[in-house]
């Protein structure tokens, strides 16, 4: 009898046990890497004396970038970022030459501006593109926290942002740079992130994973992101798995992607 208890006992903790072949559903944004590309003009290199500095600006622009990543990591999304380039640009910003607005930048043409110029650089569709200006602006500064694109991280179009700030070496303040991140990256509010943001930041970096398993992301994300999305296509390689297979075994190299003959 204490047999037959001993193979119950032994059965039952079996069961109950977690499997070790069970994978953990990782973290919204976990492993997903944003390269920041910095641009900045002449009105915001003024707002310092070390402004015309290079080493110190891109030593400014590394610890801004890993504040903001503190920051969108507290609210629940655990992206990376790493500065790629940090450059002067004077010539994207562009000024009303006459009217009521003469000589301040005219936000919409800079931002149009500044689309045109990073989908020129072909950089990798991980890249959100920032242009740090100071001003002053044609409209009110919270009007300028439109001046992004959006849906755009990981497609086919460039993700760039227009940062209206100042340099604080001694502050680091981020909190501006921190706002454009997300909404760039696809919040709704920048100072919230709601069920509905979680959804779609889902299917955002779904298209991250495609992009660094070699599968297509050459499609704009549609208005109403799909739950499903069953075969992808690029250069010849075929992605059978769903992209929630994607996201799970990220980490396994080789594992989605099969060479397609007739590519």
């Amino acid at each position: 009898m204490e047999r037959v208890y001993y193979i119950v006992v032994l059965c039952t903790v079996f069961y109950t046990a977690p499997s070790r072949a069970q994978v953990p559903e990782p973290k919204l944004g976990e492993n997903v890497t944003v390269h920041a590309q910095v641009m900045y003009d002449n009105t915001f290199k003024a707002t310092s004396p070390n402004g015309t500095n290079e080493t110190f600006m891109k030593t400014y622009f590394e610890r801004i970038f890993e504040k903001v990543q503190e920051g969108i990591n507290k609210k629940g999304v655990m992206v990376q970022i790493s500065v790629a380039n940090v450059s002067c640009h004077n010539e994207l910003v562009k000024r009303h030459r006459n009217g009521k607005y003469v000589r301040e930048i005219n936000g919409r043409r800079t931002l149009r501006t500044l689309i045109k110029y990073a989908a020129s650089l072909n950089n990798s569709n991980d890249s959100i593109h920032y242009l740090f200006v100071a001003g002053p602006f044609d409209v009110l500064r919270m009007q300028t926290d439109d001046l992004h694109t959006n849906n755009t991280f990981c497609t086919k179009n460039a993700s760039v942002a227009v940062v209206e700030t100042s340099i604080f070496p001694k502050h680091f303040y981020h909190y501006t740079t921190q706002k454009m991140t997300a909404l760039t990256l696809g919040f709704k509010s920048p100072t919230s992130l709601s069920e509905q943001d979680k959804e779609n930041l889902t299917e955002i970096f779904k298209l991250y994973w495609q992009f660094h398993q070699g599968c297509d992301i050459s499609q704009k994300l549609p208005k109403k992101f799909s739950k499903k999305v069953k075969k992808l296509h690029f250069l010849g390689w075929r992605c059978s798995r769903s992209p929630d297979v994607f996201i799970r075994d990220h980490m396994r190299p080789g594992s989605h992607c099969t060479t397609d003959a007739h590519a």
